[in-house]
């Protein structure tokens, strides 16, 4: 804060929205989110929302590689999501997304597959509806993580 009182004060920003830096909020976003499910924090949560704004801003002020850009701002928009819903069963929903985070950056088509059919077995036989939307969400980050490794290996 540079400077306030009673009526206004004025800010100055330290976050320097860098498009080069966008992987890295998305690796603190992701690890926040984990931490999050272990032990639920106003802050924190407070915390991964702005960041996640930072990162949208990024994409709209700057753009992005086109072809990351799109499943770029899905990810960002179900980091999001996630942040809100609520998690009844925090250690199957952190174990959900350690695998998703640890495929997203070191992808392995045989572990996807195997997440996805657990997600999907999960799904189909599931009757609380926050959990649905929860998985729902992790196979919608699951397809842009498996969308990405595609467009890297091409």
């Amino acid at each position: 804060m540079l400077e306030s009182n009673g009526q206004y004060c004025i800010i100055k920003s330290i976050a320097k929205e860098d498009d080069t830096k966008i992987q890295s909020l998305i690796r603190r976003s992701f690890l926040i989110l984990l931490s999050l499910l272990e032990n639920d924090d106003i802050d924190s949560r407070e915390n991964l929302i702005k960041i996640l704004n930072v990162c949208k801003r990024i994409l709209h002020k700057k753009g992005y590689n086109l072809s990351e850009s799109i499943p770029t701002y899905n990810l960002i928009m179900i980091l999001e999501e996630l942040s809100k819903s609520e998690h009844k069963n925090k250690k199957y929903s952190k174990e959900l997304i350690e695998q998703i985070y640890n495929l997203y950056y070191k992808f392995n088509e045989a572990e996807c597959v195997k997440v996805k059919d657990k997600i999907k077995k999960e799904l189909t036989t599931t009757k609380d509806s926050n959990k649905a939307l929860f998985l729902y969400n992790a196979k919608k980050m699951l397809d842009l993580v498996t969308i990405k490794n595609i467009q890297i290996g091409s």
